[in-house]
């Protein structure tokens, strides 16, 4: 029984370091990304961010549903099962990563073409490009997070998240400061 309280406490420590280290990330990057952009990027990248949200539900259950078997599979020691289902979920993330990338070209010649956002079309063309891009790297490398809590290495997990959004913080701040825009 101690055994398994361990896990179980790493990961739920780390959990709450990291969502307390993202909160404070995300209140940091609030000035600095308004500041840096104006309101009309600001709004934008804001909208585009919540558009990755909604991105979560494009694995159309992959994720879950090779976690679960993964699980099932490492209870059995069948690592060969295990093998093949990392294999079969990275490659259909991969393909879904792959339709979005070559899609993108066409979504931004639409918005070009139309000038949907009158001055900033450019800016909201770049943007998308830009985000399909993120979205199109974080589908499969997502599945990482999956993989770790199929093995109940959530803590692993955690750490890497709180990791990366101080290097966001980080990366954000040095392209603020060089002038970066969408466009």
């Amino acid at each position: 029984v101690q055994t398994c309280a361990l896990p179980i406490l790493l990961t739920a420590s780390s959990n709450a370091g990291a969502k307390l280290v993202s909160v404070a990330v995300q209140l940091a990057l609030v000035p600095l990304l308004l500041s840096a952009l104006g309101d009309y990027s600001y709004g934008l990248w804001l909208t585009l961010q919540s558009l990755i949200g909604f991105g979560a539900f494009a694995d159309l259950g992959i994720g879950n549903g090779a976690m679960n078997a993964i699980s099932a599979a490492q209870s059995r020691g069948d690592h060969d099962r295990i093998n093949r289902i990392v294999t079969s979920a990275v490659c259909m993330l991969s393909l879904i990563a792959a339709a979005s990338l070559a899609l993108t070209p066409l979504a931004v010649a639409w918005i070009r073409n139309t000038h949907v956002g009158g001055p900033h079309t450019a800016d909201i063309a770049a943007g998308i490009a830009v985000f399909v891009a993120y979205f199109a790297l974080a589908l499969p490398l997502g599945f990482i997070e999956r993989i770790n809590a199929a093995f109940q290495e959530g803590a692993v997990t955690n750490v890497a998240r709180g990791i990366v959004a101080v290097a966001t913080l980080a990366l954000t701040w040095l392209v603020a400061r060089a002038g970066g825009t969408f466009a």
